[in-house]
């Protein structure tokens, strides 16, 4: 045992959960979390400076969601991939887990299926996430089928 990310009993009997933790271009580690869930559950975010032996007390975010995933792109910029509803991904250009300012929402689905995505060349991600409901002419599927979908998002930092 090492630390307690995040702990708010008052928040309900769900308790943080789905946690997801970047290193960050400081040397700080970004844990989001979500408590509850769909699109009126809150994702919150907590930080450690020392390499995870302490965390703040974890803070309420913009994005609403589950399954948070975050990635600490090469050029500065976290993204944050979530679903329930949609599947989307916010990009925070500070880094710095407070400022999501820019969304792009992958699929129009359920998003209880979950999307992921990887940093595959600078600046670039490669989100996927599947569908159990409708193919990808707008049909719908017979139960026990899904399919998988890849987007690729390329992002560029302008400095000002």
């Amino acid at each position: 045992y090492l630390s307690t990310i995040a702990a708010l009993p008052e928040l309900g009997d769900e308790g943080f959960c789905e946690p997801s933790i970047a290193l960050l271009d400081n040397g700080d580690l970004l844990c989001v979390l979500r408590n509850g869930g769909g699109d009126k559950g809150p994702l919150w975010i907590a930080r450690s400076k020392d390499q995870g032996r302490t965390w703040s007390v974890p803070v309420r975010i913009t994005l609403t969601g589950n399954y948070p995933s975050l990635i600490a792109m090469q050029n500065g910029v976290l993204a944050c991939v979530y679903g329930r509803p949609n599947n989307r991904v916010s990009f925070d250009l500070t880094g710095s887990g407070l400022a999501w300012s820019h969304t792009v929402v992958l699929a129009n689905c359920r998003g209880n299926d979950h999307v992921e995505a990887a940093e595959i060349a600078p600046g670039e991600l490669l989100c996927v996430y599947e569908d159990d409901e409708k193919d990808r002419d707008g049909w719908p599927m017979a139960t026990g089928q899904r399919q998988w979908y890849g987007v690729r998002i390329r992002t560029e930092k302008l400095e000002s």
